[in-house]
């Protein structure tokens, strides 16, 4: 289970990866490498902030799961006409699955919950990347969608923090009416 309380470091970490991530994905998609790399480059950038957290940081399964399909991509598209690409996604992504699995037993934060969502989501938008909705098949949501990621980061990290003991607070063995009780009236 992830922690509660992600820490400033932690979240400058993430930022500066998937920042750093959306500028070269930017600069390789619309450089010297074709679209179908985007999977990869994203898990990458995602295995940066992820490493950013360590082992419990969070956002492993993500990272693993876009690497995975990556690679997927990679060996639909470069290995002999006997790897279909259906083929080589199924193998990507039941790679990343494995490694999930791995990483999750030496005490990584993955749940089998958020592998199989990022599954989900990623055959979603592979199946939307068609006729209704042709962005998708450009790089530049993808560009957003790590410097959005890394942006919201970056924010949380320099966000003032609110002190979770003050006199009015709750503590853990007081009801609600007994925290009302004992707080001052005005």
């Amino acid at each position: 289970m992830i922690s509660e309380t992600v820490t400033r470091n932690v979240r400058l970490g993430r930022a500066g990866a998937l920042l750093a991530g959306a500028v070269v994905y930017a600069l390789l998609v619309y450089g010297p490498l074709q679209f179908y790399w985007t999977p990869l480059l994203l898990g990458l950038a995602y295995l940066g902030a992820a490493a950013a957290g360590g082992r419990r940081g969070g956002l492993w399964a993500t990272a693993v799961v876009l690497t995975g399909w990556g690679v997927g991509v990679l060996l639909a598209t470069k290995l002999p006409d006997s790897v279909s690409s259906g083929d080589g996604y199924l193998m990507g992504i039941g790679g990343a699955i494995v490694v999930a699995g791995v990483l999750a037993r030496g005490g990584f934060a993955i749940d089998l919950l958020s592998v199989g969502g990022t599954v989900l989501i990623a055959g979603i938008l592979h199946n939307a990347a068609g006729d209704p909705v042709q962005a998708l098949v450009k790089p530049w949501p993808y560009v957003a969608l790590l410097a959005g990621v890394g942006a919201l980061n970056l924010v949380l990290a320099l966000a003032p923090r609110t002190s979770p003991t003050s006199s009015s607070a709750r503590t853990p063995k007081q009801s609600g009416v007994e925290a009302a009780q004992a707080s001052p009236t005005i």
